[in-house]
């Protein structure tokens, strides 16, 4: 006899196989990345930027997660990170997405809300611009030679002059490396695209979902 499991089981020693069957709804389009739903991140389907749902986090440990990210060091050259957000509490401080693994002094890059809304990619956070509770808004952030730029809805905001190595040990969408400071709110249509500045000038937000090269 034994205690019906009321969560899913975990990898404990002597795991040959694992298929808990629970994240079917959010995957990597790429097939490169396995990703872990933590909390209870979800699917919505009434709040949607395109297609039929996105993610929703409701600011109380929900968060995506990938602890060993294949290949997604953005290391020195030029990259693209974007995706659309629909924040629905901008004025609490929170993080929507991580790449690093413990405090601030790691060179990774990290896009967030605290007093503005800001990114940090390894030396002084940079102020992005304004964005709106509930409201969709495209976000990019791209490095093109040795500048960091970033937009909002295709204007550009704060940038910074970088060539630092950038890591990813770690990848949280939805709150910070150590599941704190969790984002409210949603998600769709997030993209890394390694060695290509897809965004160096003001330019309009895709108004279709994303391919998936």
């Amino acid at each position: 006899s034994y205690t019906v499991p009321t969560a899913p089981v975990s990898a404990i020693t002597n795991t040959s196989i694992l298929l808990n069957f629970q994240d079917a709804g959010i995957y990597d389009r790429s097939g490169i990345n396995n990703l872990d739903t933590v909390g209870n991140a979800q699917i919505d389907t009434a709040v949607k930027k395109y297609g039929t749902g996105s993610i929703e986090f409701d600011g109380s440990g929900d968060l995506l997660r990938n602890e060993n990210p294949n290949d997604l060091a953005l290391g020195t050259g030029d990259f693209t990170v974007e995706f659309w957000l629909n924040a629905t509490d901008v004025s609490a401080t929170q993080v929507f997405f991580d790449m690093r693994h413990d405090s601030n002094t790691n060179d990774a890059l990290t896009v967030f809300v605290s007093s503005g809304f800001k990114f940090y990619a390894g030396t002084s956070s940079k102020t992005i611009g304004t964005i709106s509770d509930g409201t969709w808004h495209h976000i990019a952030i791209v490095r093109d030679g040795s500048t960091i730029r970033s937009f909002i809805d295709g204007v550009a905001g704060g940038t910074e002059s970088n060539t630092n190595d950038l890591t990813c040990d770690e990848l949280r969408i939805g709150a910070r490396w150590d599941n704190g400071t969790p984002m409210t709110g949603f998600i769709d249509d997030f993209r890394i695209t390694k060695g290509v500045a897809r965004y160096t000038a003001n330019f309009t937000p895709p108004t279709d979902a994303l391919p998936k090269f």
